[in-house]
């Protein structure tokens, strides 16, 4: 993972803009909010929704997903139920379609082959949004809650279980990553700790390996070393003072495992975190509890970067 916190890395997925937070209307999940709105008291804490904060020196983006609970599955499959209803309506006059394509082609002397009969559909082959991205939430780069040398972002979320999915233009972390938990009426704190927290000298890549043999090189050759591109940033927890009337908690960070790429992007992994995240090979292991996390059978659009 990138070591600052600054310079975009994760999941190619396209994301629709949201706006900062309305003065009238009250605010909803992924919506972000600005300090000059809960300074002048235009928005202030629902203790029905949660909030994610993170900040650090220059700009970001990132996004979570959200762990799918009972209602949210239930809306999911309520959704694949419309969606069958819809295509089964649509199937015989698609299916005539076919019929009226085959004979044309029969009947001008083309001896085939010929189109194959529409599959009639079923609850698994109509397409709805995957469960794992109806209720992502993104942050950054604007819409930003401070700015200066030091920049911060504040968003409303569902409460509920986030995993860190990475930024948007670079790989996502679907071989393993880290969740928190985000509860009603709190702001969860992550500060930077998402860039400061990994440990690259860990879990190095063969690129990562690639550099160090440089930097080997250019020793020997009497050159000066680079700067160092897995120091990490210092940890920073600063929390704006417009919220000190606010509910913040810091974030607990827990292992989380492997998950589809939708963005069908390059796949990788967050560095391990001592006391949270490491690997054994290909596996996750939950270093709060010393358990592995099962390897999930994934549908990805691309296989891992090794």
């Amino acid at each position: 993972m990138n070591r600052s916190f600054a310079t975009p890395l994760g999941m190619a997925l396209v994301f629709a803009l949201v706006s900062p937070a309305a003065t009238a209307a009250p605010l909803r999940p992924n919506q972000p909010i600005g300090e000059a709105d809960v300074l002048s008291g235009k928005v202030t804490r629902d203790p029905d929704l949660g909030y994610i904060l993170v900040g650090g020196v220059g700009g970001a983006m990132g996004t979570f997903m959200r762990v799918p609970d009972d209602a949210t599955r239930a809306a999911w499959e309520q959704d694949r139920k419309d969606a069958l209803a819809k295509a089964l309506k649509k199937y015989p006059g698609v299916v005539s379609d076919w019929q009226a394509t085959v004979d044309m082609l029969k009947k001008s002397g083309n001896k085939g082959p010929y189109p194959e009969k529409p599959v009639e559909p079923t609850i698994d082959s109509v397409e709805v949004a995957p469960l794992d991205t109806r209720d992502m939430v993104s942050f950054g780069p604007q819409f930003r809650y401070t700015k200066g040398a030091r920049t911060s972002f504040l968003i409303a979320a569902k409460p509920g279980t986030y995993f860190w999915v990475g930024v948007p233009g670079s790989p996502c972390m679907c071989m393993g990553t880290v969740q928190f938990e985000v509860k009603a009426g709190v702001v969860t704190n992550l500060g930077n700790m998402l860039w400061a927290a990994p440990q690259q000298k860990l879990d190095m890549t063969v690129a990562q390996l690639a550099v160090i043999k440089n930097a080997e090189e250019r020793a020997k050759a009497g050159k000066p070393p680079r700067a160092d591109p897995f120091a990490a940033p210092d940890l920073d927890m600063v929390v704006p003072d417009s919220l000190k009337n606010w509910t913040v908690v810091a974030a607990e960070l827990h292992a989380h495992g492997k998950f589809n790429n939708y963005g069908a992007v390059v796949v990788s992994r967050l560095a391990p975190i001592p006391g949270v995240i490491s690997y054994r090979r290909d596996t996750v292991i939950d270093e709060r509890t010393g358990q592995a996390l099962p390897n999930p059978k994934l549908v990805s659009m691309q296989k891992p970067k090794l």
